[in-house]
């Protein structure tokens, strides 16, 4: 079976090569490129034919990435995609599922944890933290 393909959009450079290096060690995930900007994402992702984008939700010049989230689950709706940011998931993990993502992870979680999101995403599932999946539990339950 071919690796699945990877797109890493984020505006810093030093974190988008440490995903390259994380993703290096698993055969079965392979990064096919990377973008900063929202219009670099859609040439990549229409140039590239990813399986799963990583979304950062602050980009370069400071775009949105929950707005490119919009933007893809409109332009690519069988393109999976998960937002990876440093900003924190009670208040933006929402937000990115409702923008299109199917899952959020934060930057600071290890790197098992980013693979897990990773795998749980390309498997068709939701990711988020267990913390913030009992919140969002909580939430519903209490009628919000």
């Amino acid at each position: 079976m071919d690796p699945y393909r990877i797109l890493i959009i984020d505006d810093h450079p030093l974190v988008r090569s440490g995903i390259v290096s994380m993703l290096e060690l698993d055969a079965d995930l392979d990064v096919c490129g990377e973008a900063e900007d929202p219009n670099q994402a859609l040439n990549a992702i229409e140039e590239l034919q990813p399986n799963l984008a990583l979304v950062d939700i602050t980009l370069k010049g400071g775009s949105s990435g929950l707005e490119l989230l919009k933007t893809i689950r409109q332009k690519y709706p069988k393109l999976k995609t998960l937002a990876v940011s440093m900003h924190d998931e009670e208040s933006y993990a929402l937000r990115a599922l409702k923008a299109g993502a199917q899952g959020y992870v934060m930057k600071q979680e290890g790197t098992e944890k980013i693979r897990e999101a990773i795998r749980c995403v390309l498997d068709g599932r939701t990711y988020l933290s267990e913390r913030m999946t009992q919140t969002a539990v909580d939430h519903l339950g209490s009628g919000g």
